[in-house]
């Protein structure tokens, strides 16, 4: 894929994004798109006070919807869905509230599945459009825990009976708890698309079997996943709930053959900005795969949350609901390779 085209995809899923020269910061505008149509035009107000993220900081939009933020090699920058706003959705219904910057891509170990094609430069500006829309403080949420497909039969079974069953009922959003492919990550594109039978948008979180086996660090693990979904952790909220994706694997591991559960160092920084931004009323619901405690097995590090203490006090007076992927779960792991 040439610059050219980079760019125009940028803008189509984003708004106005243009390249930089080079920049130590980055900043956009996050404006009401009345029409629909992803660029900002005459009389499409910025919104206020709306929290938007480069995977590290947090910071609010100011009176005209503008943010700045530092900038990074790689990163994921991306709006943290306001209530009563909506970002567009793309063909399958992803919800088009990120832009990936990797300029590089994917490092050459990850062979096996394709990963991120190249970004390029840093865009100078980064535009989210939000459109409004009616939410109830009274609404059903889909969790779907381990879907875990391993090939087209498994994932035509599980689009006529989960999917069917989802997509009949009054839920406005759905959310899953990772391993949403059995490790054959040829079969996402086939699963976002049977994904977007459910008529509502949907929020993907990863899991061990959603991993590039062939990564060189826990930072490219979830390559293929981001290239065919978006951001590994990221929060939006609905009513007067906040809903925070987390990545709960660490792959390869120092306390295992193969993984192990942990929210590492720049997501627990990250966490720690996006909830100083929620007020102490609102319910948190955390999401991810790897829970952060098992009653099955306490000792095994690969089916809990290592540094779950540090969450806990995070978390101490609020209202949260902790949600985890079925895990452990029968099979085992295949070591590194």
């Amino acid at each position: 894929m040439n610059k050219a085209t980079i760019i125009t995809c940028a803008a189509l899923l984003l708004g106005n994004v243009s390249l930089a020269a080079a920049a130590q910061d980055i900043s956009g505008t996050v404006f009401w798109d009345k029409n629909g149509n992803g660029l900002r035009e005459k009389g499409e107000p910025g919104i206020a006070g709306v929290s938007v993220s480069n995977s590290h900081e947090v910071v609010q939009t100011n009176g005209q919807g503008r943010y700045t933020l530092p900038a990074y090699d790689e990163m994921a920058v991306f709006v943290s869905k306001p209530a009563g706003y909506a970002p567009p959705l793309g063909e399958n219904n992803i919800p088009r509230f990120f832009y990936i910057h990797q300029p590089a891509g994917s490092p050459p170990e990850i062979q096996q599945y394709p990963g991120l094609a190249p970004t390029g430069p840093l865009p100078a500006s980064i535009d989210f459009p939000l459109h409004k829309v009616r939410e109830s403080d009274s609404f059903k949420a889909v969790f779907l825990g381990d879907t875990q497909v391993y090939n087209d039969t498994e994932l035509a079974y599980f689009r006529d009976t989960t999917v069917k069953e989802v997509a009949e009922s009054d839920a406005v959003v759905a959310v899953t708890l990772g391993d949403n492919i059995g490790d054959k990550l040829s079969l996402y594109p086939r699963f976002i698309s049977v994904m977007k039978e459910l008529g509502i948008p949907y929020y993907l979180t990863a899991g061990n079997h959603d991993m590039n086996l062939d990564a060189p660090d826990d930072a490219h693990s979830l390559d293929t996943f981001k290239s065919q979904y978006g951001p590994a952790y990221y929060s939006f909220n609905y009513g007067r709930v906040h809903f925070v994706v987390l990545d709960s694997i660490v792959y390869p591991s120092t306390l295992s053959s193969s993984y192990h559960g942990e929210i590492d160092d720049a997501q627990m920084q990250w966490l720690i900005n996006d909830l100083r931004q929620v007020p102490k009323d609102r319910l948190i619901v955390l999401n991810m795969h790897i829970p952060l405690v098992s009653y099955i097995d306490r000792l095994a590090a690969n089916h809990q949350v290592n540094n779950r203490e540090e969450i806990y006090e995070l978390l101490a007076g609020r209202r949260v609901l902790s949600l985890g992927g079925p895990h452990p779960h029968p099979g085992t792991f295949p070591a590194r390779r």
